[in-house]
C-alpha cells in the first residue's frame, strides 16, 4: 500500500525543525503512490527526505496532490518513481491542488503527461477534475526525467484547464521527451498544451539545459501563450 494518505486540513511536515535522520519512503502498491494529498491538506517536505523506487500505474508514482491540496518542497528528493500508462511519475497535480518547489530534487522519473511533473489534464484512473492545478518553481532542480507519450521530460500540461505554471528560479537539466515509440517526442524539459484563456505559463528565472527531444529540447509550445524572460 502507499505508504502516506494526507487528507481533510491535515499539515503534515516530513523532516522539519531538529529532525537530523535520514528518512525514506517507498511503496510497494505498483497501483498507487508513495504519498496523496486529498482534501484542504498540506506536506511539507525538507531535507534528508527521499520518495523513492515507485511504480505506480494509475497515478504518480512519488507524490499525487489532489483536490484542494498543497505540496510545499524544501528540500530533500523524489527519484526513481515511474508511471508507464497514465501520468507523470514524479509528482501530478490535479483539480485545485497547488505545489510549491522551493528546494530539493526530482531526479530519474519516468511517465505519461510528464516524466517529473505533471499539471491537470490527463485523467489518473477516472475522470478528469476541473480546476486551476498550480505548480510554481522557486528553486531546485529536475533532471534526468523522461516522458514517454508526448514531451516534457521536466513538466508536461496537456489540459483544458485554467492551470498556472510559473518558473521562477532552479534548473531543469538532463531530460528528455521521447514520445510513443520514441517516435515523437516534444519537448525534452517543458511541454506545453493550453487552451483555456485563463492558463498561466511564466518562465521567468532559472536554468533549462542540456534537454532534448525530436522537436524542442528546451520547450515546445502546442498550443497557448508562455512568457518567457530574456536570460532563460
Amino acid at each position: 500500500s502507499r505508504a502516506i494518505s494526507i487528507s481533510g486540513d491535515a499539515v503534515v511536515n516530513l523532516g522539519a525543525g531538529d529532525y537530523r535522520e535520514s528518512l525514506t519512503l517507498v511503496s510497494n502498491d505498483n497501483t498507487n503512490s508513495v504519498i496523496f494529498i486529498g482534501g484542504e491538506a498540506t506536506l511539507n517536505m525538507y531535507d534528508a527526505v527521499s520518495i523513492q523506487d515507485s511504480t505506480s500505474a494509475g497515478t504518480a508514482a512519488g507524490v499525487q496532490v489532489n483536490d484542494k491540496g498543497t505540496f510545499n518542497m524544501y528540500g530533500g528528493a523524489i527519484q526513481n518513481c515511474h508511471n508507464p500508462y497514465s501520468v507523470a511519475g514524479g509528482v501530478y497535480i490535479d483539480g485545485n491542488a497547488k505545489f510549491n518547489m522551493y528546494d530539493g530534487l526530482i531526479d530519474n522519473c519516468s511517465g505519461v503527461h510528464g516524466g517529473a511533473v505533471g499539471v491537470s489534464g490527463a485523467a489518473p484512473i477516472g475522470p478528469v477534475v476541473n480546476g486551476s492545478a498550480a505548480f510554481h518553481m522557486y528553486g531546485g532542480e529536475i533532471k534526468n526525467s523522461v516522458d514517454k507519450y508526448l514531451g516534457g521530460g521536466g513538466i508536461c500540461a496537456y489540459t483544458v484547464q485554467p492551470i498556472s505554471i510559473i518558473i521562477d528560479g532552479g534548473k531543469i537539466t538532463g531530460c528528455s521527451g521521447i514520445g510513443s515509440g520514441g517516435k515523437y517526442g516534444y519537448g525534452g524539459a517543458v511541454f506545453i498544451y493550453t487552451t483555456s484563456e485563463d492558463a498561466l505559463v511564466q518562465i521567468n528565472a532559472g536554468e533549462i539545459s542540456s534537454n532534448q527531444a525530436v522537436i524542442g529540447g528546451g520547450m515546445f509550445v502546442y498550443a497557448g501563450n508562455v512568457s518567457v524572460a530574456d536570460g532563460v
